[in-house]
This record gives C-alpha cells, structure tokens and sequence, in this order.
C-alpha cells in the first residue's frame, strides 16, 4: 500500500510540474499574442489616421486646383525710380515666398467684433469710411443701395467678419437696403467665418469664399467698378511669406485692374507697418494712384 501510494504521488507530482509548465507556456503565448495585436491595432489605428490625413490632404490640394492664376500686371506708365523701387520690393516678396497659396486660410482674429484685438480702432475706422461714404456717394442725402441697383456694375468690396462690423456702419449712413444687397461683396477665406455669415438672419450680401487676391484676379475682366472698399488687412504691409500673402499686391492689382470707380471711390486699408519695411509715405506711393 506504501509502494502503491508512494508511486501514486511521484506520478502526481509530475503531472503536476507538466501542467504548470503548460500553463505557463499558454499564459506567456497568450502574452506574446496579446502584445502582437495591440501593436498591430496600433499600426493599424495609425494606418488608418493616416489615410485618413492623407485623404483630407488631396481634398485641400483638388481644391487648390481650382484656384485662379495670381498675377500682377504691369504699370501701364513709369511712375520714377522711388515707385519701381517699392514695386520691386512687393514683386520680389511674391516670387520669393515660402509658404503654400492655399485657396483658403483661417483667420487670425476672433469672429465677432469685440473679440478682435483692436476693435476699438475698428470701431472709428468703420465710422470713418461710412461718413466720408455718405459725403462723397450720397451727397443730397441719396440711398447707395438705390445707386447699386441702377448700376449692376458698381459694388462695394469689404473685408468683413461674421459680425459684419463695416457693413452695419455703412448701412447706418448710406442706407438699410445694403445689409441685403448682393453688391456688397465680402471675400472671406477663412471657411468658419464664410459660413456664419452666408447663415446670418439679419444681413445677406454677397459674401465669396476666397481670398481677396483670389477674387481680384478671377473678377478682373468683369468691369466692376468698386465705389467704396475697405481692405482690412490682417498682417503687415509686405504680408508673410509662409502663406504666400502680399497686401500691397493686392493694393497694386486693385488699381491696376482698374476697380476704382472713374466716378470717385473711397477706400481705406489697414496694414501692419514694421521697422525696416515700408513707411507710410511708401505704402502710399505703392497705391499706384498718386498722378490721379
């Protein structure tokens, strides 16, 4: 019975060190595959935020097929040596620029009014342009609403955000009838902004989304004649380099492709103005207007 039971637990016992080893084993191949699959989850989840980047990517570059050709004309006359300096500087900052010409951009400021870091500033600029607006486009107390609907060529071009700060202004002292005039053209490249105000209940104008250097180049053969126009630029004179903007080249395509109405056009615009670009006295000058 000893012997029996002796052979018994020997038996035992290495059934016992066989099935552990075999638990063991499993548990470290289920480990191992455990690990497998959750980097090849990873991979995977990585894989597929790249597609995924990868497919809004050749959305943004399709849609980037679709833009106009940027051009600068040339001056039709010789303006003297100091204009052909500052013209060389603006056509060496569009040929030299580093960033991407994305057909759409996010702005820099907030989308209200108040939210802007110089809304204050704004707030006397706006007033500015829609009383000299109302003194030099409605002289006998004349609705400009009423003068853009006898004129399909005339407009108005401005730079506006969702609260549509500039617009009201104008409205204010020129007539009501602009807040739904699609004459009031509005182009707006930041997608966010362009759809709060294409869904704003109070003002319906005729807000475009695109860039203003896109919109000057593409509507340069329509004969629009631009009576009042507000360029609020959001960056400096010279723009930046890494997302291929250029005010005074827009200012430059503005009167070289003839927008300013013959009849008389106010215009206001607001740059930036660093040490060691242009002065005040330049960024006139490069208006390209001043023999007129």
């Amino acid at each position: 019975m000893l012997a029996v039971a002796t052979g018994s637990v020997h038996r035992s016992s290495s059934s016992s060190v066989v099935n552990l080893s075999l638990g063991r084993a499993i548990a470290v191949g289920s480990a191992v595959l455990a690990g497998m699959a959750l980097v090849l989850l990873r991979r995977l989840s990585r894989s597929a935020r790249m597609s995924k980047a990868q497919r809004h990517m050749s959305e943004w570059v399709e849609l980037n097929m679709h833009a106009p050709t940027l051009e600068l004309p040339p001056l039709a006359v010789s303006m003297g040596a100091e204009h052909a300096a500052i013209c060389q500087v603006v056509e060496s900052r569009l040929s030299n620029h580093s960033g991407k010409e994305w057909v759409l951009r996010t702005s820099q400021y907030g989308h209200g009014q108040a939210t802007h870091p110089h809304w204050r500033v704004k707030l006397e600029v706006n007033g500015w342009i829609a009383r000299t607006a109302e003194a030099l486009l409605c002289p006998s107390g004349g609705c400009l609403a009423s003068r853009l609907r006898l004129s399909s060529s005339e407009i108005i071009l401005v730079l506006d955000a969702p609260s549509f700060g500039t617009t009201r202004a104008l409205a204010a002292r020129c007539g009501r009838g602009l807040l739904s005039s699609p004459q009031v053209v509005c182009p707006q490249a930041d997608l966010g902004q362009y759809l709060q105000m294409i869904g704003n209940g109070e003002v319906s104008v005729g807000v475009r989304a695109q860039r203003l250097d896109h919109w000057l180049c593409a509507n340069r053969t329509r004969g629009l004649q631009v009576v009042c126009a507000f360029l609020d630029f959001e960056t400096r004179a010279l723009g930046r380099r890494d997302q291929a903007l250029c005010p005074m080249a827009d200012v430059m395509r503005f009167f070289r492709y003839g927008y300013p109405s013959p009849s008389g056009c106010v215009l206001c615009v607001t740059v930036g103005l660093w040490s060691g670009e242009l002065s005040t006295l330049e960024l006139s000058m490069a208006f390209d207007c001043l023999p007129n």
